[in-house]
């Protein structure tokens, strides 16, 4: 190559890396992972089947290499036979762009790459692929176990397990290992061999719906860092199904175990359903400066052993969440709590966590939390006296955590667009009561939504963009333009087109939108 060629095409390249400097995902972005630039620019590939595997699947289009904005002309629930692994960067998927909805289960959907945008998508596990011993008429088996302490085998619900008058039952299950069959993952490859290749980094969760995990619902660990999740629902940890600890049912997992988590902003989601862990703040491998921001999170709490914790190492602030407390036989704890041994890493700082029988001391409001384990240590031992800093550029909105802030936030958390289905309905809906449900197992298909088999729109081009689209906005149906930048010097014509689908997720009640208004791709157009 000609070296002026040469040095003309690295000025472009330069030129178009430093242009994303500072540019959001999309309008509405925050947190660490805002800024990420996912698949933009690269390949749009259309998921034309709701098969686990082989042309047009979403597997084949999650393993593909390069940039790529994934894209789907189909409606439906892709129930995948293995665990799904994102390990190749700079990906969007576009759940936003299926006529009827879509939705993910039977297995993990893990994410072990940089660079990704994934939103409105619906990801429910469910115990489709674990295998249940069954007894000669084909029940489940269950064994009993203790409510509150792990049976003689160390809490394996196999061989032997005593018998008590107060025990709960436990499923006993094979096929996928139910001890790691979460819904979703992220994991950043610090410090183990198996997650060898794993870098998660730069990356954001928005609008998407988790439920029904055996292990966890949502996991992130060994070294991920700077991703966002916000306005999502992460909800109904299965109890009982086949994990060996029993009544697992367990929400959101922010471990530090195994190199860590750092940079990982959690705001405005909707956690529900699920016994514990909403979410866990978890230590072990935690580095000195590593921290996560919890903030504007709306939690319904159903629990007996500790809801919203920092563990051990956790550390990080947890600012104007709201908590509801249900009539649950399960509630013990309200709001936040810590548990464990704490050491030199871990200090938290709280302000503004507010809610329904939150234990608030009037002389010291700011500071409500209990200590759950060893009650030799004072909740002080952890106390920070000034938040982790988050730069301006990534801090979200922050609004006082109130009955009104919640309800407006429910009212648009999780996959939204192009339906909400009936589990993020029935979710909602019961926002507003004092009932808990915990599922324990979940089978497909009788207990998953449906969605509207609806024919894609025209796209002569293939490009992502429906042809009644590009002609009313002045693009051509005929020819792939959808890496250009012809409507928006920020994002390319796809962007907008698919950002365009997602804004119409914030047609909410009008009364919650000086409360919650984002900036939409129309306003920033508009703008320009």
């Amino acid at each position: 190559m000609p070296k002026s060629v040469f040095i003309a095409v690295l000025m472009t390249v330069l030129a178009t890396t430093f242009s994303y400097a500072g540019i959001p995902a999309f309008p509405g972005a925050e947190g660490f992972g805002s800024d990420t630039i996912g698949g933009r620019g690269g390949t749009v590939i259309h998921v034309t089947t709701l098969a686990d595997s082989g042309p047009g699947s979403l597997r084949a289009a999650v393993e593909a290499t390069g940039p790529r904005i994934i894209v789907f002309d189909v409606s439906g629930t892709i129930v995948l036979e293995n665990m799904l692994v994102l390990r190749n960067s700079h990906v969007t998927i576009a759940g936003q762009t299926s006529p009827g909805g879509i939705s993910v289960a039977g297995a993990t959907f893990s994410v072990w790459a940089h660079d990704v945008i994934i939103r409105h998508m619906h990801f429910r596990t469910g115990t489709a692929n674990v295998v249940y011993n069954r007894d000669s008429n084909g029940d489940i088996i269950y064994y009993d176990r203790p409510q509150y302490s792990f049976p003689p085998d160390g809490g394996v619900c196999q061989g032997n397990v005593t018998t008590a008058a107060s025990g709960m039952p436990c499923a006993i299950a094979g096929g996928a290992n139910p001890e790691t069959l979460d819904t979703f993952s992220i994991y950043g490859g610090t410090m183990q061999s198996w997650f060898s290749g794993a870098d998660a980094h730069n990356i954001i969760i928005d609008h998407c719906s988790f439920s029904w995990g055996v292990d966890e619902t949502v996991t992130l660990g060994t070294g991920a860092h700077d991703i966002t999740i916000q306005w999502s629902i992460i909800a109904e940890g299965l109890g009982y199904a086949g994990h060996p600890k029993g009544e697992h049912s367990k929400g959101l997992l922010l471990s530090y175990k195994y190199g860590g988590v750092n940079r990982i902003s959690v705001h405005k989601n909707y956690m529900t359903g699920s016994q514990a862990r909403q979410p866990l703040i978890s230590g072990g491998d935690r580095q000195p400066g590593d921290f996560v921001d919890v903030r504007n999170n709306i939690i319904k709490n159903g629990f007996k052993n500790g809801n919203s914790t920092f563990e051990y190492d956790g550390a990080g602030n947890a600012i104007g969440n709201w908590f509801k407390k249900t009539s649950s036989a399960y509630n013990t704890f309200s709001g936040w709590n810590t548990y464990g041994t704490p050491s030199e890493y871990n200090h938290i700082y709280l302000e503004g966590n507010r809610g329904t029988d939150l234990n608030i001391n009037p002389a010291d409001p700011e500071w409500n939390i209990q200590v759950l384990y060893p009650a030799a240590w004072t909740p002080e031992t952890w106390r920070k006296a000034t938040p982790y800093e988050v730069p301006s550029e990534y801090r979200p909105r922050t609004f006082t955590a109130s009955e009104e802030f919640a309800n407006c936030v429910v009212n648009r958390v999780g996959a939204m667009v192009p339906v909400v289905d009936s589990v993020d309905q029935r979710l909602k809906t019961d926002w507003s009561s004092n009932s808990y449900i915990i599922p324990r197992n979940i089978s497909y298909p009788e207990d998953y939504p449906t969605y509207a088999s609806t024919s894609p729109q025209a796209d002569t081009d293939s490009d992502g963009m429906p042809d009644a689209w590009e002609i009313a906005r002045g693009t051509k149906p005929t020819i792939a333009d959808d890496a250009l930048y012809t409507l928006n010097a920020r994002y390319t014509n796809i962007e907008v087109y698919i950002n365009e689908l997602a804004d119409s997720a914030i047609s909410v009640d009008a009364a919650c939108m000086n409360v919650i208004q984002p900036p939409t791709i129309e306003s920033i157009i508009t703008s320009e």
